[in-house]
């Protein structure tokens, strides 16, 4: 009998700390402009059990401006607002058609920044065994035009010129967020190479300095 629960505790102890879900993405970066309020993005969850299981929540806050109001969606229950240090309890669905999606949203209130939310998952049974996601936000109030009219960049002849060939990183994403092209610490990027006819958000970087736009190539 002793055998019997302790081969029974194993297979407890086994089962009760290990992790119950997975993602494939661990992170996702919203470029915007904040003409573009609200802005939305998901990152899955996969559930590894076979039954419906509460998860939880809580939010770290960084450089998210207080003008923002950051709401969360889990498809099982819904946050009109959140805010740094919350949390809350969520079910994870099994049997769904597609995987089960966290969303987060931000009404910009007209308000540019560059921050971050991150959320650590977990089972409150099981609160060490953490999964963190983060959703990062660049939002700018400029467009291309308007970095043209300050010489913040030039361009001509699909080439990107940086204000006084200062070293600059810059970032192509397609509307769906997938990075195109990038290159770090340089003083112009030659855009020939990007497909045409296609529209793509671009994020600048230069001397700490982040600036976006979406530009129709």
């Amino acid at each position: 009998m002793k055998q019997v629960l302790l081969i029974f505790s194993l297979i407890t102890s086994i089962f009760s700390n290990a992790q119950v879900f997975h993602v494939d993405d661990t992170s996702a970066v919203l470029i915007k402009t904040t003409n573009q309020s609200p802005a939305h993005w998901y990152i899955e969850i996969i559930s590894d059990v076979a039954v419906d299981t509460t998860l939880r929540w809580k939010t770290t806050f960084s450089n998210i401006p207080a003008a923002w109001d950051i709401n969360f969606d889990t498809q099982s229950t819904n946050h009109p607002i959140i805010y740094d240090g919350d949390s809350s309890d969520f079910t994870l669905l099994t049997g769904l058609d597609y995987p089960q999606k966290l969303i987060i949203g931000a009404m910009l209130n007209n308000t540019p920044g560059n921050g971050i939310v991150y959320f650590d998952i977990y089972n409150p049974l099981t609160p060490a065994v953490v999964q963190t996601i983060s959703f990062e936000f660049i939002v700018s109030a400029l467009g291309i035009n308007e970095l043209i009219n300050e010489g913040i960049i030039q361009l001509s002849n699909d080439v990107l010129y940086f204000e006084n060939g200062r070293a600059t990183s810059i970032a192509f994403f397609t509307l769906d967020g997938k990075l195109v092209a990038q290159e770090k610490n340089v003083e112009l990027f030659n855009c020939k190479e990007l497909p045409k006819q296609q529209t793509y958000l671009v994020r600048l970087i230069q001397d700490n300095k982040t600036y976006s736009f979406k530009w129709i190539r």
